[in-house]
């Protein structure tokens, strides 16, 4: 899989809790979220996941995977220490538009398909991820990457943000990110790719329908 677009941000569109189109802790603002490191979360940054502290049992850069299937890579965020995360995809569900009803200005994502997928994170390394987004994308059919987006306000369909300000070795989170299909296109896999000169890490498998009464509750952590 050749290198693919990032999504450009739509911040201008945003009215509720606006305060910028990053975020330094686990809250959001309704846009695309770049997290407490810009070149951890966008492949068109330099972020490295290269280095002497590379696990040895990582997952290879271009492997396919299933939805449910775990993946075990490298990650470097910006100059920090490097880290590894054992991630694992395990479901994606098609939203609605309705679910965004009074958060997002009209015609600012007209034409845009929502995503809420669910992930499994744990940290495999040694360096203390906490704040930070994992640098996972929804690629569409047009072969563009969207990053994740965050909310300052809970979310019900899915609670959408980074990942716990505290999240040393051995922690694990069940998280559910929202992702949004840029206009015209649909989901076609769930890709991890920290750098642009990296192949991407995927899942694919089929989205389902997204009830419209589930509520994600908090991220599960284990030490």
């Amino acid at each position: 899989m050749g290198q693919v677009g990032l999504v450009a941000g739509v911040c201008a569109g945003v009215l509720l809790a606006l305060t910028g189109c990053s975020s330094d802790d686990a809250s959001g603002d309704g846009t695309p979220s770049t997290g407490a490191s810009t070149a951890a979360s966008d492949p068109t940054s330099g972020g490295s996941t290269t280095g002497e502290s590379s696990p040895q049992d990582t997952t290879a850069p271009g492997t396919e995977l299933d939805l449910g299937d775990a993946a075990t890579v490298a990650w470097r965020p910006a100059s920090d220490p490097e880290g590894a995360l054992e991630l694992t995809v395990e479901a994606v569900r098609q939203g609605r538009m309705a679910d965004f009803d009074g958060l997002v200005a009209s015609g600012a994502v007209e034409g845009a398909r929502p995503y809420y997928v669910e992930v499994q994170v744990t940290n495999a390394g040694d360096t203390d991820l906490g704040g930070l987004d994992v640098p996972l994308y929804l690629l569409d059919t047009s072969d563009t990457l969207g990053p994740p987006w965050a909310f300052a306000e809970p979310f019900r369909p899915c609670r959408s943000r980074p990942l716990p300000k505290s999240f040393g070795p051995g922690d694990s989170a069940g998280m559910c990110l929202v992702f949004l299909a840029r206009a015209g296109s649909t989901y076609a896999a769930m890709a991890f790719q920290p750098t642009p000169d990296q192949e991407p890490v995927t899942w694919t498998g089929e989205a389902t329908r997204a009830g419209r009464d589930r509520s994600d509750g908090p991220s599960r952590r284990r030490r």
